[in-house]
């Protein structure tokens, strides 16, 4: 009960009271921050290209960075997903000589026949309003209300733009409004949603999205984030990037953030600010999961950074579903570091066809969980997270003490080494001397700063019991027992302080409860 003190007392006095109170740092769960890294329109010459940028909302990345951008997109699907967790962008700039994708859609043969409307989606995004087109519309009238619509100002969320080709003029031309391959992933399609159908007499052929080119390094980005000792220094946990699949992006966020076993990038030892990253991916079939484990195959011996997270033959952008993953992901462990993603549904995520999914199988998700691919599982008409899973899986590791394979082990790791630098970053452990029995220091001075082995002992014991408390650890007891053993805690030759090196057992990820049930027909058992 907290001390309190009279106020209204009229008589004159000094009056002091003690109240224990505990002063330890206490492990909380790091406040995380998203940081998406990605390209903007050129003509938005108040964007200082490579520097990060705290951002409140997607309209604000929009209204920054241009309508319909890589980097909006983004941030509207993060959004979806994260539900408001601090978040930055560091925009980038477009290479020199950089192409967009195109493709195209023709109406030739088309004359309406019956006054209807059309429902057109890029990447999974709907027309504000359906386009409606009236009886004797033929090709050319319906290629010009179409582009009007894709153009119209309440569509500054699409990602593309529209115009009526010149020579061709039943064709409309369709362009991404962000340059790269980027472009190339953008869906062109007709009646997604349940009950849409083509108007009477319209008739529509479609030229996928293609030719866009030119990914920017992503080094000038990652370097504005901090280098050496300042490397990450604002902490961004979860980084989502606009480039795909591309192989030199994944090595440079790789090499930026390092490996934990060797002690790189931002798992230095002293740093440990480490951020995790997924891309997408959403092409149809088996043959694209057997493509999936062979580009993570050439990752698995170092890549503990990266991941590729699949809902095959889906109409959004493999991009935009790896951001609203990674949102949904950093939201969940806002709030408890612990917490997997099974079953987690993706908002605004609109399902694939059935006949796309090679996830729909139980032994392809396995295949794809084992080999380093996150998946994703349609139930009831919800797209849903289940395993998210990194590249990390060396041979020189058996799967079952694999703990970076998992993202959300990387939660775990990322909050239980922010919580043992806050523990030893308090004034009890500043400016320390170091000696070999604390008893033995009388000048009361002194033992305000004198430290021994037993008392690093006890702040680790007490680490040990926080990280349980939390349910970060599977139990403190194993590391207690190490702690008691010895060979733990190794004072420094130079008496300079202490090295530790303290095991723990991560809590698991819960998912699976297998059962059988048992049954018999024999009444008679009932008597026994």
């Amino acid at each position: 009960m907290a001390l309190t003190f009279d106020l209204n007392k009229k008589s004159a006095g000094k009056r002091l009271g003690i109240e224990n109170v505990p002063f330890s740092v206490s492990a909380k769960v790091v406040p995380r921050k998203i940081n998406i890294i990605g390209t903007y329109d050129p003509g938005k010459t108040e964007i200082v290209p490579d520097e990060p940028l705290r951002v409140f909302s997607p309209d604000e990345v929009g209204s920054k960075c241009g309508f319909g951008t890589m980097l909006h997109r983004l941030a509207v699907r993060a959004y979806d997903g994260s539900r408001g967790v601090e978040t930055f962008i560091t925009p980038q700039e477009e290479v020199g000589g950089a192409v967009a994708g195109s493709g195209n859609i023709d109406f030739v043969g088309s004359t309406v026949t019956k006054a209807s409307k059309l429902h057109f989606y890029a990447a999974a995004i709907k027309t504000s309003g359906a386009i409606s087109l009236a009886v004797g519309d033929d090709e050319d009238a319906i290629a010009v209300k179409f582009a009007a619509a894709v153009e119209d100002a309440a569509n500054k969320a699409f990602p593309v733009s529209a115009a009526v080709d010149d020579v061709t003029t039943s064709q409309v031309n369709i362009t991404a409004k962000s340059k790269g391959p980027w472009g190339n992933f953008i869906t062109l399609a007709f009646n997604i949603q349940p009950g849409e159908k083509l108007p009477e007499g319209v008739q529509v052929a479609i030229t996928d999205m293609t030719g866009g080119s030119g990914v920017p390094d992503v080094t000038p980005a990652l370097n504005a984030w901090g280098v050496d000792d300042n490397q990450n220094e604002e902490w961004y946990m979860d980084v989502i990037c606009g480039y795909g699949q591309d192989t030199d992006t994944w090595d440079k966020l790789h090499d930026y953030n390092g490996n934990s076993n060797e002690g790189t990038g931002n798992y230095k030892p002293g740093l440990m600010r480490a951020f995790r990253t997924m891309v997408g991916d959403t092409d149809p079939g088996t043959a694209a999961l057997s493509a999936l484990i062979a580009k993570a195959d050439l990752r698995a011996e170092f890549d503990m950074t990266n991941g590729i997270v699949a809902e095959p033959g889906s109409y959004h952008h493999p991009m935009e579903l790896a951001a609203v993953s990674m949102g949904l992901m950093s939201y969940t462990n806002n709030t408890l570091a612990e917490s997997g993603y099974v079953d987690l549904a993706l908002p605004n995520i609109i399902p694939s066809p059935k006949t796309d999914r090679w996830t729909d199988n139980e032994d392809n998700r396995e295949l794809a969980v084992r080999n380093g691919i996150s998946v994703t599982q349609v139930k009831n008409n919800r797209v849903t997270l289940q395993n998210m899973m990194s590249f990390w899986r060396p041979e020189s590791l058996p799967l079952d003490n694999n703990a970076y394979r998992s993202m959300r082990n990387i939660s775990l790791l990322q909050n239980i080494a922010y919580s043992g630098i806050q523990r030893f970053d308090t004034e009890k452990w500043k400016r320390f001397t170091v000696v070999r029995r604390t008893q033995r220091v009388t000048n009361p001075n002194s033992q305000t700063k004198a430290r021994d082995t037993n008392n690093v002992r006890e702040e680790l014991v007490g680490w040990t019991y926080d990280l349980e408390k939390n349910a970060w650890i599977y139990e403190a007891d194993f590391t207690i027992e190490k702690l008691k053993e010895g060979n733990v805690i190794f004072l420094r030759e130079d008496g300079s302080g202490w090295n530790y090196r303290l095991p723990f057992i991560l809590s698991g990820e819960g998912g699976i409860l297998d059962g059988i049930v048992q049954v018999d027909i024999n009444l008679a058992i009932l008597a026994n």
